[in-house]
């Protein structure tokens, strides 16, 4: 048995043994596989309110018409209130 498994037999949480490229990321976060191997990078300008960052879900996924798919926002800088513009950094989503 893997230490982190003894480890969770006993009530106590531990990840170490795990390795995130190798155990966790082909299991758990296919879609994330994909992005990364061929990501396409997109840096918009987009206004945001105060409830749009409120409301944010990183694990939602956004359409922005012009493109026509999914995308993955993987950045929100420097997001004030008042602000025009806002820069989000967004990777295709490939399914």
């Amino acid at each position: 048995m893997a230490r982190h498994q003894l480890a969770s037999a006993r009530g106590i949480s531990t990840f170490a043994g795990l390795s995130f490229a190798i155990d966790l990321l082909p299991t758990y976060y296919a879609h994330l596989r994909a992005v990364y191997a061929r990501p396409l990078v997109l840096k918009p300008s987009v206004r945001l309110s105060a409830q749009d960052v409120l409301d944010f879900n990183q694990l939602v996924p956004v359409w922005p018409e012009k493109e026509g798919s999914y995308f993955y926002c993987n950045k929100i800088t420097n997001w004030e209130e008042g602000q025009a513009l806002t820069s989000v950094e967004l990777l295709r989503l490939t399914f």
